[in-house]
């Protein structure tokens, strides 16, 4: 990662609360944080799905830890 989200920079220290707090800092409504980052997420699942349909191999490798990812964040 080049920048910090909520004073952090280790991705694996960065949670959904964190994109949160970051996000409400640059004078984004909580309300509308929220359903971006829900739309981000759904999209980027969708995108895992085609792109496992569409590439099965490196979906086997790659779908499941990515998931894992976003799971752990919190979303």
């Amino acid at each position: 990662m080049g920048l910090r989200i909520d004073g952090r920079i280790r991705i694996d220290r960065i949670g959904r609360e964190n994109v949160e707090a970051e996000a409400r800092s640059w004078g984004l409504p909580a309300r509308v944080v929220g359903e971006v980052l829900e739309k981000a997420v759904e999209d980027v699942r969708l995108g895992i799905a085609i792109a496992g349909e569409l590439y099965p191999e490196a979906g086997a490798r790659h779908a499941a830890p990515a998931l894992d990812r976003l799971e752990a964040m919190g979303f």
